[in-house]
């Protein structure tokens, strides 16, 4: 506690750090306590585990934002020089990309050593077990408000690496695992959970996506490819029916979280809500499939304690299926009004689209806007392609939320379906019902080019027959 909150530390300071929940007025308290108090000694070891805790940021953290960034930035590239007609152009996007790459190659072959990276797996492990340990002791439990809260951002980044690491999975296969995977998931819990000292909900969000590897790599797998299938009884001895806080806490924590995402302070914080909705609710379609955890929404749906708490998450889920419903239907439609339109001639760029070219080279090579650019059949036809992919890539992940969703909901009317008879949820799913059995069953504008389930995650039996099921069940 004292190495944490001392600004005159020897090797460094954490006085201007964010922390998880704790105010500049209550540090300045807690400093000042601890002046008025007796002085007080900390040893090797505490020095030790706070300054690598600050290394690894300062350190791998920095360098896997470093690298996330240049990926990003190297993806730009290469779309750009693929879509661009001109040649000089696309030699121009070449040359800033090639000594891009190799610095990124570079940058993770060093800060993802197998070595190196299994030394981290386990600090992070005794960093777990030491906020477990804070958490469970009724005098300590202040003290997790005053850790600097990139501690855990940089826990849950390196996690996320680190769980998609080959290294981690040939060491799981080998029975040695660096780190207790019951601690961890219990960590994980207690953070995201209404009892966590964490203030801010994004970071709380973020950590559903370190959670999300510890399913099955076949449910998993199973999400992305519908052909894929599974039986329950497969993994009925998985960690998340066995360890006691699973158990106890882990859906309860999902249903909550899923509700509080809807603001995460962020200024993208609309489309980060459907990001980690993704997440939660691939994990709760997993929980729903055993009877414990059904038995937990029951509970959770009846007891006075939460039950408003529930009617909050079927309020947020049905908002979510509506909009992106019609936001997938909206891009459909948009996509084959594209597909009918006639094509922009792209012709060969003559001389009066030489200057365009030149431009969009000057403008590659320097990153700036030397000359104005001049309209051209080509560049028309570039744009129109552009806004096809991003359309499609939109319906894509609308859709993929939109059956997630869905999928959830025709659960919980089955399970709970007395909580559907509220005032503020019944109006909703009567409009819901009558608009997207109509919409379904006569969507001619809805038929494009290609396999809409493989290219668009866009399956109208499936989605014709959840509403159906829904309407059945809050009809009998």
């Amino acid at each position: 506690r004292y190495f944490l909150i001392e600004p005159t530390a020897n090797y460094m300071t954490w006085e201007n750090a964010t922390r998880l929940s704790c105010s500049i007025s209550e540090l300045a308290q807690q400093q000042q306590q601890q002046n008025d108090a007796s002085p007080l000694s900390f040893g090797f070891t505490s020095e030790i585990f706070c300054l690598t805790l600050e290394c690894l940021h300062l350190g791998l953290s920095c360098v896997s934002n470093q690298i996330s960034g240049m990926q990003q930035q190297s993806d730009r590239l290469r779309r750009e020089a693929r879509n661009n007609p001109a040649p000089m152009m696309e030699m121009m996007l070449n040359m800033r990309l090639k000594p891009m790459e190799t610095r990124m190659v570079a940058l993770i072959a060093h800060s993802r050593d197998p070595r190196f990276m299994l030394m981290v797996a386990r600090f992070y492990g005794f960093f777990c077990r030491w906020l477990l340990y804070l958490s469970q002791q009724a005098n300590h439990q202040e003290l997790l408000s005053i850790i600097p809260e990139y501690f855990i951002e940089d826990l849950s980044r390196f996690f996320k690496i680190f769980l998609h690491d080959p290294t981690y999975i040939m060491s799981v296969r080998k029975g040695q695992c660096p780190f207790n995977r019951a601690e961890l998931i219990q960590c994980l819990i207690y953070l995201m959970s209404s009892r966590t000292p964490i203030r801010n909900i994004y970071q709380r969000a973020c950590l559903c996506e370190v959670l999300l590897p510890f399913l099955p790599p076949r449910v998993l797998q199973s999400h992305q490819n519908p052909m894929i299938e599974w039986h329950p009884l497969e993994f009925a001895q998985h960690e998340f029916n066995t360890f006691e806080i699973c158990q106890q806490e882990l859906l309860s924590t999902m249903l909550t979280l899923y509700t509080e995402v809807e603001r995460t302070g962020g200024h993208n914080q609309f489309f980060d809500k459907f990001k980690f909705r993704t997440y939660i609710s691939i994990i709760m379609k997993f929980l729903f499939s055993y009877q414990l955890h059904q038995n937990k929404l029951t509970q959770f749906a009846q007891s006075p304690s939460t039950q408003h708490a529930y009617i909050n998450f079927l309020n947020m889920l049905i908002n979510d299926l509506i909009y992106c419903l019609d936001h997938g239907f909206d891009g459909l439609t948009e996509v084959r009004q594209l597909e009918t339109e006639p094509e922009p001639d792209a012709s060969v760029m003559n001389d009066a689209n030489a200057p365009n070219a030149q431009n969009a080279m000057m403008n590659a090579f320097f990153g700036g806007n030397a000359l104005p650019p001049q309209p051209g059949n080509e560049n028309a036809l570039v744009e129109r392609q552009q806004h096809m992919a991003e359309t499609r890539a939109n319906v894509r992940q609308f859709m993929q939320l939109a059956n997630s969703s869905i999928g959830i909901l025709v659960y919980v009317v089955d399970h709970t379906t007395a909580s559907f008879m509220d005032d503020l949820i019944l109006p909703r799913i009567a409009v819901l019902v009558s608009v997207y059995i109509d919409r379904l069953a006569h969507g001619s504008d809805l038929r494009v080019k290609g396999n809409l389930r493989e290219d668009y995650n866009f399956n109208a039996r499936f989605l014709l027959t959840s509403v159906v099921q829904i309407f059945n069940r809050l009809c009998a």
